[in-house]
């Protein structure tokens, strides 16, 4: 807990300022004393200790603050973010701020904070309410009632012992939803909202008996999406956990919060993300297209949620800034899973054996050598129900990063020139918030999983392409220490599985020249080692016509063959047909020398002779070289002139497709 330095003003006493703070004859209902004005406080920044001085600092609510940069004077009730947010006023604009809720709301909840009554107790409403949620205490007494009417106004009653109501919740403890049910539940559905949590005890029928004894609760708390309480976490000790996460700013803030505060005391806890939701919608709008089945298996194949660390957090701890809980070492219990539990699955593709699906793949090569282009061919096929060999698939929609790459100059006229559909493709430039009326947009890195599986989920994508990678880590990420980018990739790899869909990165290699191909990537071999597949594209150094995409890395099947593509004069990128010989080893060997190429040539020439009149056998041409006295030497100065480069590289371009595969 922080604690919060007060800033005094020596002219003035306690009294003083209680005399100033209290309430005056016209200021209306903002005008509270200095105790109630902290009272408010109090309960809207939990977590933070709110001294008696007249003007604090304390950590901003509205953004990731760790300077304690929102000052709040409490003799005027008033507060202002000297931060990014940059932006102040009163009780009221805090409160719906913070609840994006109406004034009426706001006030209501302000003084329900407070522990105070409003000036009209009595209310005079005659409209017919859509619904009433009671909420009890643990021997089932009814403490009050939230009653919602249309256009979502939400109002407060309690009962006043004579059979009517009383219409604020001043000294009512506030209880979360169904809490009778919640105490002996075992399983445990947590909603923004009482309308979420009655239309899932009705979906997954969570009020009827279970014959293994288990008992189900759907819960949330009043007061609105943020005023969830931290203190409740213990109420679900050793419970399995769902917390649904509604698709608006409030829903996912919400969600931090609730979890955070529940994960000290089970570690039984999944973040439920809905395939599919609009932006401001919820599980009940999820379930009016979507039946009971279909959440469930939602359910099981979300993975369960963990507190995310920085990659190196003994200096965050010691300086007081790292954000996860630091909990004691009895409180952490062993995540296990049986294997007997878990059901086989065969492997998805996207592009087989090339591109898997749920998984990560890598495409690498020097700049020049159509890293994009091979990118923007292979989402252009799939958005066309096809891929790059030929093969049916589903269209699919493809959401893509990059920052290297004019959108307007070149990836539409690239994209238009593959024939891929332009309305399944989506570019994802970074982030956008409104701030003071106007749209704020920051940048995007592959640290901000949320944001990267929110565009995944609005846009239905099967395929993310991120170009390049290291454009993506971030400032704080070094890409060469794999402590530091292993956690980036898991997280990337955890979104793909979660989201059934392919991610492909896109990244340069060294210039470093020797060594093995999966070594040659710029940056830690650890990035290598978190892809399930890897790629690798580039040219023949003494034939910059000659290109191919090679397979060098498969830990799920074997690697596929090799194939060739050819960038025009023009800029048109078109695959070759069939497959070719071209190795990793060739791609990555430096030029030929003077006499190296000499000899290159020499062969090309002799080879051609002995095919003029038509194709010849193998072991023929072999033994016809070594009587020329054609290097056939793999160890010699150009090396395998004669197989590895005329050959397989330009006669399967310029011979027929028949001879060219009975070459090789």
């Amino acid at each position: 807990m922080q604690t919060v330095s007060p800033v005094r003003n020596p002219g003035k006493r306690k009294s003083d300022r209680e005399a100033s703070a209290a309430p005056q004859k016209g200021k209306g209902r903002g005008a509270f004393t200095f105790d109630q004005i902290r009272r408010y406080f109090e309960s809207r920044l939990t977590g933070q200790r709110i001294s008696s001085g007249a003007q604090i600092y304390v950590r901003c609510r509205f953004h990731d603050d760790r300077k304690a940069s929102m000052s709040v004077n409490l003799e005027k009730g008033i507060w202002r973010c000297h931060g990014p947010c940059d932006v102040g006023g009163g009780l009221l604009a805090f409160e719906q701020k913070l609840t994006d809720c109406d004034k009426q709301t706001a006030w209501d909840a302000i003084h329900s904070a407070m522990g105070i009554s409003r000036t009209a107790p009595a209310r005079t409403d005659r409209r017919e309410p859509q619904a009433v949620y009671p909420y009890v205490d643990n021997d089932g007494t009814l403490l009050f009632e939230i009653v919602r009417y249309p256009q979502k106004d939400f109002k407060m009653r309690r009962p006043d012992g004579m059979g009517g109501w009383i219409w604020n919740l001043d000294g009512v403890p506030r209880v979360l939803y169904n809490l009778p049910t919640l105490r002996r539940a075992d399983i445990v559905f947590i909603t923004e909202g009482e309308k979420d949590a009655d239309t899932l005890t009705a979906k997954l029928r969570l009020d009827e008996p279970r014959s293994n004894g288990r008992t189900g609760v759907a819960t949330t708390n009043s007061g609105g999406a943020l005023a969830w309480n931290s203190k409740d976490g213990r109420k679900f000790k050793d419970k399995l956990v769902f917390v649904f996460q509604d698709n608006d700013d409030a829903g996912r803030k919400r969600s931090v919060v609730i979890l955070n505060s529940v994960y000290p005391y089970t570690h039984k806890l999944k973040l439920i993300r809905l395939p599919g939701l609009k932006q401001g919608e919820d599980v009940s709008d999820w379930l009016q297209e979507h039946s009971a089945s279909e959440l469930l298996n939602v359910i099981k194949k979300t993975e369960r949620w963990h507190p995310a660390a920085p990659a190196d957090n003994t200096n965050a701890v010691k300086s007081g800034t790292l954000d996860v809980p630091q909990h004691a070492p009895e409180m952490l219990r062993p995540d296990l899973v049986c294997l007997a539990d878990v059901e086989a699955r065969a492997i998805e593709w996207l592009w087989e054996p090339y591109i898997p699906a749920r998984m990560l793949t890598m495409i690498s090569g020097d700049p020049g050598a159509g890293k994009t282009f091979l990118a923007l061919a292979v989402a252009a096929d799939l958005t066309r129900g096809r891929t790059p060999d030929g093969s049916k698939c589903p269209p699919c929609n493809v959401i893509c990063l990059t920052v290297e790459n004019a959108i307007e100059e070149v990836l539409r006229p690239r994209f238009d020139a593959l024939g891929g559909d332009a309305k399944r493709f989506h570019i994802l430039r970074g982030t956008v918030c409104n701030e003071h009326g106007e749209d704020q947009r920051r940048a995007i890195s592959l640290a901000d999983v949320e944001r990267i599986e929110q565009a995944i989920v609005e846009t239905h994508a099967r395929l993310v392409i991120i170009d390049p990678i290291q454009s993506y880590f971030g400032a704080k990420v070094d890409m060469h220490r794999s402590n530091e980018t292993r956690p980036v990739l898991d997280g990337l790899a955890k979104l793909a599985e979660r989201q059934n869909c392919s991610i492909v990165l896109v990244r340069h290699i060294s210039k470093q020249g020797g060594g093995r191909a999966i070594h040659r990537g710029l940056g830690s071999i650890d990035l290598t080692g978190a892809v399930r597949s890897e790629l690798l594209a580039g040219s023949l150094p003494d034939d910059p016509e000659s290109r191919a995409l090679v397979h060098i890395k498969s830990n799920i099947g074997p690697t596929g063959p090799s194939i060739g593509y050819v960038i025009e004069g023009n800029g048109q990128f078109r695959w070759l047909e069939g497959y070719c010989a071209i190795t990793a080893v060739q791609l990555l060997e430096p030029p030929a020398s003077g006499k190296q190429h000499s000899q290159l040539a020499s062969a090309v020439i002799w080879l051609k002779e002995e095919l003029a009149e038509g194709p010849r056998r193998p072991t023929d041409l072999q033994n016809a070289a070594k009587a020329a006295g054609v290097s056939m030497d793999h160890s010699s100065p150009g090396a395998g002139t004669v197989e590895n480069r005329a050959a397989q590289v330009r006669y399967a371009r310029k011979l027929d497709m028949d001879f060219a595969q009975r070459w090789r």
